[in-house]
Parts: C-alpha cells; sequence; structure tokens
C-alpha cells in the first residue's frame, strides 16, 4: 500500500503492485520485490527470488528484492547467503528516528 501511494503521489506510471503473500503469486515476474519488516533476509529473499524476472541488458536498472530492516544486521545478512547493498538511511533523512534503519537491496 505504501508503494501504492508513493508511486501515485510521484507519478510513476509504470508501477504494478499487489499487496499478499508471496506464494500466493501466480504467473506474474516482477522488476522489484518490496518488503517491510516482514522476516529474516534469507526468508525474504527465498520467497522474492522466484517472482523476480531477470534483467535485461538493454539499460541498467535497480531489481531484485528491496526491504526495509533495521538494527544490527551483521549476523542476519551472513545466515542469508545473500551480499545485498546497504543504505542507510539516515543518510538521506537525517532524523534520529532513522537511525540504525537500512534499505537493502538483492540484486537478482
Amino acid at each position: 500500500r505504501v508503494v501504492e501511494a508513493v508511486s501515485h503521489a510521484i507519478g510513476l506510471a509504470n508501477v504494478s503492485t499487489q499487496h499478499g503473500r508471496a506464494e500466493e503469486i501466480r504467473d506474474r515476474k516482477f522488476d522489484v520485490a518490496v518488503s517491510r519488516a516482514v522476516a529474516p533476509l534469507k526468508e525474504l529473499w527465498s520467497w522474492a527470488r522466484p517472482l523476480l524476472r531477470k534483467p535485461g541488458h538493454a539499460e541498467p536498472r535497480i531489481t531484485g528484492l528491496i526491504c526495509l530492516k533495521g538494527g544490527d544486521l551483521s549476523a542476519e545478512i551472513a545466515a542469508s547467503g545473500c551480499r545485498p547493498r546497504i543504505l542507510e538511511i539516515a543518510e538521506i533523512f537525517p532524523l534520529d528516528y532513522f537511525r540504525e534503519k537500512y534499505l537493502l537491496q538483492v540484486p537478482l
């Protein structure tokens, strides 16, 4: 729902969203799966990966899993077997609320 609201607010026309459980999604592939505070990264990746289409070579773009996480993520990332890109949200929004909150992007 947040993705729908944000994409609508900034005028993105090429966004399709589906709110639901990953295992309920059939016969659809996505460029990006977005998650917020759902499960450990290892589980998120196992649910998201089958839903992602392989990126094309024509244009570079962000693909894969993007998730919002908080706290010390070192053990969770190590257990996941993933090598996510990590963005500290406080670097974009320098407020105390965003300290120790991160966006993780796991490319396909």
